[in-house]
């Protein structure tokens, strides 16, 4: 898979899954996630499993989740709430206009960090029932142990 960037053709990193417990790695937090634009594959004895692309699409959506929907909602309900407060607020007792609209963007600001930060936290929430999920249907032999060397 590629993509079309600037007329030159970007390829996708794609981060392949060969056995159910290789998914506990996408557990991370949000923040400690893979930055940038990827492909998550599952492959191995799940690849011929009905469900393998909607749970692909469901992976890929969740991880590289960034939050914006919900941080856009903030700062839009931040931005007609604030607003409708302050003009209220100006209005009815005076004040001055420049402290209405500071308090309107910074009201804003709170409202997209909060839903950005809020939309992560749900993606992620979503994306470990997912990969629980995942691991109950994908049934296979455990992985092989390593073995452990002494030494001295």
């Amino acid at each position: 898979m590629s993509l079309i960037f600037n007329g030159a053709a970007m390829h996708l990193k794609q981060t392949v899954f060969t056995h159910p417990s290789q998914l506990n790695h996408l557990r991370m937090g949000p923040l400690l996630r893979t930055k940038g634009i990827g492909r998550i594959v599952i492959s191995g004895e799940m690849e011929q499993h009905p469900a393998r692309e909607n749970f692909e699409a469901e992976l890929n959506r969740r991880y590289y989740a960034c939050g914006c929907e919900l941080g856009a909602a903030g700062l839009l309900i931040g931005l007609v709430v604030s607003g409708g407060w302050q003009a209220y607020r100006y209005f009815s007792s005076g004040g001055t206009i420049l402290s209405a609209i500071g308090m309107v963007l910074l009201v804003a600001v709170i409202g997209a960090v909060a839903g950005k930060f809020i939309g992560m936290l749900k993606a992620s929430r979503v994306l470990r029932q997912t990969v629980q999920n995942i691991q109950k249907q994908w049934q296979v032999d455990p992985p092989p142990q390593q073995e452990s060397w002494d030494c001295g």
